[in-house]
Formats: C-alpha cells, structure tokens, sequence
C-alpha cells in the first residue's frame, strides 16, 4: 500500500497525519507491504507495522548521484525490511549507478529496488532484477503509467521476458534520440522469443553517443540498431565498415565483434531494393524526405 506525498511525487493533498493514519491504517487490514518515505515519519510506521513488512523509499528527482552507496547506508540503517531508490535519469549511462548501488545491497544482504525514471532509465527497469533488484515497478496492462518510463505488466513479462533475464542474457538495443515512438523492441524481442535465444532488446536513449560507450563499457551491447541523430558518430567510432556504410558515410547497425564495433548500412537496400527492375537507377539524382 502507497500513499505517496506530494514533495515525493504524489498527488495526496491531505495532513501529514492523516497521510500517516491511512497507512497504518492498510497495515492493520492486512496489507502485505506499506510503502513510507525516507523523508517522512518511517520510524513511527516500522515501530508500529515491523521492519519486514515496510518498504522504506527514497525519490530523487534532480538526477543520479554519482554515488548513492552513502543514501544506501543511511536507509539500511533504519532496520526496514526492503528499501527502494528512486532516481530520474539524465543520461543513459546513470543506469549504471543503479546498477553499482544494486551490486552494493547483494553484498550486503539488503532488500533493494533501485530504478532510474524516464526513457533513459529503461534498461533499469528490465534489467533491475539481474542486477539484483528485489522488484521492479509495472503499471497494470492497459492501465496508465504512474511515472515516465514504466512500462504494463504484460509488456515486460511477455514483451521483454523480463522473467528470464540472466547475467548470461545478451544486451541488444536501439540507439537514438527520441525514443519513445520507436516498435523496434517490439519486433527484435519477438524475434528473439521464437528463437529461443538469450537476448533482449532495449530501447537506449542516450544523451550523445560518447554517453552510450560509457554504458556500453560497463553492460556490454552485442549490436544496436541506430537511428537519429547518431548514424555518423557510429560511422566514425566503428572500426570495420561495409562497402554501403563506407559509402554513405552513416551507420544504421553495428555489431561487435573481436576487434570493436562493425558498421552496416542496411538502409541502401532497404530504399534501392523496391527501385529495382522497375526505375532505372544509374545516374539519377533522388531525395529522401522525412
């Protein structure tokens, strides 16, 4: 049960001891778990409830630290029985500070949810429970999505087999910016379940492509499909080229091999290959709109 306030995101417009009351309230029918901030009065709701059936929680909407350990240290040392942090994500690769944080709560045998908000955050919220987050948050199917980024329940579980993700599943995505539109996910993952192949694909919105390396570094991506505005900058950073990337000078797919990233222009046939045998092609001088 949650009844969050409004300084942590919520929309609870009552008394902080009504706020209070409500909760312990949902304990005292039978709750399985009450959500209280960290910010908040936790230790009147741990005394009363018991640390194993409180979530004790934590919001950060400026950004990610670059070291939430301390943030860490200081929540597990109210006695809660699980913790969640919550952070918004700016870059893509602050999804690796939740990922370290994580690494941190499994060493030291604490109930952690750690999650990045917003499309950037993605990868945390499909990757969370691999790196040992003890939940991740869902919206219901077909319901609205309480924060930017949640995904429906059945999307990850069906969508993204968020179920069977490993440390051993291989990390593909889509690289750009914006995201939100794109139904790459959609169709690669399914391709991936009929294949039966450890892999998932992720949407990976990163700020610049110097800011997907740095995520690449530490979660390595087996291949990305790229779009806007970093086909160029993939051009540049791979160190094999087809003759159609070398050509264009753009990179729509890359794949890493021993060497480094290979660079692939598929998208020479995908306009050529319909032209084919119907307009003749050599000398013409065309235009793509779009």
């Amino acid at each position: 049960f949650t009844l969050r306030a409004s300084a942590e995101g919520g929309d609870f417009q009552g008394s902080e001891h009504t706020r209070l009351e409500t909760i312990l309230a949902a304990a005292r029918s039978g709750a399985d778990f009450v959500d209280i901030e960290f910010s908040a009065s936790w230790k009147t709701v741990v005394d009363a409830v018991g640390r194993l059936r409180v979530i004790l929680s934590h919001h950060l909407f400026e950004g990610v630290p670059e070291d939430l350990n301390p943030i860490l240290e200081s929540m597990a040392a109210t006695g809660a029985g699980t913790l969640k942090i919550a952070t918004t994500a700016r870059r893509l690769a602050d999804n690796l500070t939740i990922a370290r944080v994580l690494e941190r709560a499994k060493a030291k045998g604490l109930n952690l949810c750690a999650l990045a908000i917003g499309i950037r955050g993605v990868p945390s919220r499909i990757l969370g429970p691999s790196w040992g987050s003890w939940m991740t948050f869902a919206s219901l199917p077909g319901g609205e999505a309480t924060a930017e980024g949640q995904m429906a329940a059945d999307v990850l579980i069906n969508q993204y087999r968020v179920r069977q993700i490993s440390s051993g599943t291989r990390v593909y995505g889509v690289l750009g910016r914006p995201l939100a539109h794109s139904l790459s996910p959609q169709l690669h993952n399914a391709a991936f379940a009929a294949r039966d192949l450890d892999a998932v694909y992720l949407p990976l919105e990163a700020d610049t492509f110097d800011d997907f390396l740095r995520f690449h570094a530490s979660i390595p991506v087996f291949g990305a499909s790229v779009t806007i505005p970093y086909k160029e900058a993939a051009h540049t950073s791979a160190r094999s080229l087809s003759v159609e990337a070398s050509d264009t000078r753009a990179v729509n797919t890359l794949v890493l091999r021993d060497a480094g990233w290979h660079g692939e222009n598929t998208d020479v046939a995908a306009f050529a290959g319909p032209l084919l045998g119907r307009v003749p092609l050599d000398g013409m001088q065309a235009v793509v709109l779009g």
